[in-house]
């Protein structure tokens, strides 16, 4: 257990700042790849829809 103490107090923890901004980013990374994938979602809909004849 020691070790492991001696461990987290050699850790180099990320301010505060750093904590926010890498948090902002992984949201925004998040949204943008979930806009990207609703996008191919939708066009690769229309295209299959105009293959295939349209939906019924």
């Amino acid at each position: 257990m020691r070790g492991v103490i001696t461990e987290m107090r050699r850790v180099t923890w990320p301010t505060r700042q750093e904590w926010i901004a890498a948090t902002l980013l992984t949201i925004a990374l998040v949204v943008g790849v979930g806009l990207f994938t609703a996008g191919c979602d939708y066009l690769f809909g229309l295209i299959f829809g105009w293959l295939t004849g349209g939906t019924r």
